[in-house]
């Protein structure tokens, strides 16, 4: 059987009188020659010499419903239909959905008539959605915010729908850029001995550290569920030693809290000053283990950045002789998270 030229019934969803137009729109303009004739049917009622690509015509106040097919090659299409009203007057169109996003967060809008008698329709579907780049991606009408390129705490994304009307709707979006996940890296020196631990005594597995050999807390958990990942040694240049630390999951778990306090302690072979660099993620980045036992290197999954990459040069003190009990170590870094400020700051001895 010859393929059917692809075609779709354009027509406004409301018209202010009795007078209406629609029309029919082919994929592939040059299909048209192909077309032998139309049959156009209101209401499922074959209207009676309609049988060129448009049809133009006077139709009682209400709802109704038009559709159309057409013969080619001797077959008949499917029949494409349209909903629409006459003496009705739209009031207003616009993109419904939620104003606020949370970073990872996903959501599905649509495009909402609202008439003049308070009657609403939704009309996604003659809608095609676009996006800013930055800071989301977009599935058909299901908008999910990514983190944007510069790591701001927060951030807008206009959403577009078009139906090719000239007349575009627009939305802004406000996307709230939680942190997710502290990533703090120390460069250079193999020597230390170094850990990292949750402060807060309302947290379970508080001080129990985390570190080279015992590199999940709590121990055993899936990287992406830990409260802290440590590295082994990083066989890299500059890279050395890597903690992750979940705020995420601190914050799911522990509501209540204000402030989350995290500390790196160790000690180096020689006392001097370790430096290296922090950064926070947002909460939609997974928190991942990569290699083998001996080599792990913690890393991120997805999300985006929130805020820029901090670097610090710190004091360390002398005497690493292989143990990890924090008992034995002083602190490098004590870091505070601010819940309410979604921000992090670092205090050194």
């Amino acid at each position: 059987m010859p393929q059917l030229p692809s075609y779709s019934l354009n027509g406004a969803p409301v018209f202010a009188s009795t007078t209406v137009s629609f029309q029919v729109a082919f994929s592939n303009p040059d299909d048209q020659a192909l077309v032998q004739t139309y049959e156009w049917y209101l209401d499922s009622v074959l209207i009676i010499d309609a049988e060129s690509g448009s049809f133009s015509g006077q139709i009682a106040c209400g709802a109704h419903v038009i559709g159309v097919r057409l013969l080619s090659n001797n077959n008949w299409s499917g029949t494409q239909e349209l909903a629409f009203a006459t003496c009705k007057t739209l009031a207003s169109a616009a993109i419904t959905g939620p104003a606020t996003l949370v970073a990872g967060q996903s959501a599905a809008y649509s495009v909402i008539l609202t008439f003049t008698d308070g009657t609403t329709a939704d009309v996604t579907g003659r809608y095609t959605f676009t996006a800013s780049v930055d800071g989301s991606s977009l599935s058909g009408n299901v908008l999910t915010a990514t983190g944007n390129a510069d790591g701001d705490a927060t951030y807008a994304v206009t959403l577009t729908a078009d139906d090719g009307d000239g007349s575009p709707l627009n939305t802004v979006i406000t996307v709230d850029n939680q942190a997710g996940i502290l990533v703090v890296d120390l460069y250079y020196d193999t020597s230390l001995n170094v850990i990292g631990l949750i402060d807060n005594a309302e947290v379970a597995d508080n001080h129990v550290a985390a570190y080279t050999h015992a590199n999940t807390v709590p121990g055993g958990m899936p990287p992406a569920d830990a409260l802290i990942l440590a590295s082994d040694l990083i066989g890299q240049t500059t890279l050395k030693w890597r903690f992750l630390f979940n705020l995420a999951k601190l914050k799911a778990a522990y509501p209540a809290t204000t402030d989350f306090v995290l500390y790196i302690k160790g000690r180096a072979a020689a006392a001097g000053n370790v430096s290296g660099a922090y950064n926070l993620k947002n909460e939609a980045t997974t928190m991942i283990m990569p290699y083998a036992p001996g080599s792990y290197l913690p890393s991120t999954s997805g999300g985006g950045q929130v805020g820029q990459i901090q670097s610090f040069s710190v004091p360390v003190v002398s005497g690493a002789n292989g143990s990890y009990a924090e008992a034995d170590l002083t602190t490098i870094l004590k870091f505070d998270y601010s819940v309410a400020g979604n921000s992090i700051t670092y205090t050194y001895p």
